[in-house]
Order: structure tokens, then C-alpha cells, then sequence
């Protein structure tokens, strides 16, 4: 009888003993399972945070050479507008006529900020006699929309900026390098000058004209 229960202690001490190596065994396993967890999330987050800021560069050197893009068409732009307002200024200069209009004076890139009638105005090319005026707007491509604008708020806001001129008959054109068909046609039911470039030369394609009526 002794003997079974000496047995029996030995087996619960065994149990005991392996229950806690199995207790320290699974305390060190979850140890290391944190450590190499933890160790993997700040791997984790540096490589998160390394690819942000590469992307983060990538978008300005983008944002960089767009702007820089954008700045170089706009200077096209700026090239081409100067050259065709040369252009028609120097060829009108030169003739002083317009059609079977003969001038005394002509302007160019006329402009006035009048705060009291809250107006401004710039008008690329304006010929002169003593009746009457002409006012040019000059496009390197000529739109319907340029057409509208110069007529409705050009023409309309250039005897209020200039009332020197109220007694004079007012006269629109258009002036552009290219041929655009719609803002023409446009120009021409309007009763404005259109002319074109030939060569060297100005082309008068429209000379069927009327005074501007506000």
C-alpha cells in the first residue's frame, strides 16, 4: 500500500515538474513570438515609411515638371501673341489705310483703368483720323469667343474708357495668323474688319464693315 502511494506522489510530482518546463517553455515561446513580432512591425513601418517619402518625392518632382511644362507653353503663347500684334502693327504702320479708311494716327497696346466708371480696358491696335476710329483686336488663332468678348465688352467699354472719341465713328476688327472659318463668319455678321495674314502682308478678308451700335 505504501508502495502505490510513494507510485503515486512520484507520478503527480513528474506531472507538476512537466507542467511547469511545459509553463516555461510556453511563457518563452510567447516571449520570442512578441519580440520577433514587434522587431517585424518596426521593419514593417520603416519600409511604410521609406516608400511614403519616395512617393512623396516622386509627386513634387511631378508637380515640378508640370509647372515647369506649363510655364514653357505659356511662353510659346506669349512668344506667338507679341509676334502677331508685331506683325499686323508694323504692316498697318506702314500703309496707314485700312480698306478704303485713310489714317492719321495709329496706337498700339492702348490701355486705361478709369476706378471712377469701375472700367479697364486693352486695346492691342487702335488707327485714327479725324472722324473716325478702329479698334484691333489681334489673336494668333482667333476664336468665336474672343469675337464675342472683343464685341460685347471690347467695343462697348472702349468709348466709355476714351470719351475723347464719342463724336467719332467706332469701327471693330479682328486680326489673326490663322483662318479660323466659325470666328470669321462670326466677325463678319458682326460688321467687323477681319484680316489674315499673305505672306508678308496683311489680308483683308472682311472690308463689308458698319459702325459699332451699343
Amino acid at each position: 500500500m505504501e508502495e502505490q502511494i510513494k507510485r503515486i506522489y512520484e507520478i503527480i510530482e513528474r506531472r507538476e515538474k512537466s507542467n511547469e518546463e511545459f509553463g516555461k517553455w510556453l511563457k518563452e515561446s510567447s516571449e520570442d513570438f512578441n519580440k520577433r513580432l514587434k522587431e517585424s512591425s518596426e521593419g514593417f513601418d520603416k519600409r511604410l515609411i521609406i516608400e511614403q517619402e519616395e512617393r512623396r518625392q516622386l509627386s513634387l518632382e511631378f508637380d515640378r515638371q508640370i509647372k515647369k511644362i506649363s510655364s514653357n507653353i505659356g511662353g510659346i503663347g506669349d512668344s506667338n501673341g507679341y509676334f502677331a500684334e508685331e506683325f499686323f502693327f508694323k504692316n498697318l504702320e506702314s500703309s496707314m489705310t485700312l480698306g478704303s479708311f485713310e489714317f492719321h494716327d495709329i496706337d498700339k497696346d492702348l490701355r486705361r483703368h478709369s476706378t471712377k466708371k469701375n472700367l479697364q480696358g486693352q486695346y492691342d491696335i487702335v488707327l485714327t483720323n479725324t472722324e473716325i476710329v478702329v479698334v484691333v483686336e489681334v489673336k494668333y488663332k482667333l476664336s468665336e469667343k474672343h469675337v464675342r468678348r472683343f464685341y460685347n465688352k471690347g467695343l462697348k467699354n472702349f468709348i466709355k474708357l476714351f470719351p475723347f472719341f464719342s463724336n467719332y465713328k467706332l469701327y471693330g476688327a479682328v486680326a489673326s495668323m490663322s483662318d479660323p472659318n466659325e470666328a470669321n463668319k462670326l466677325a463678319k455678321e458682326y460688321g467687323l474688319f477681319v484680316l489674315g495674314q499673305s505672306g508678308n502682308e496683311v489680308e483683308i478678308i472682311n472690308d463689308n464693315v458698319k459702325p459699332y451700335m451699343e
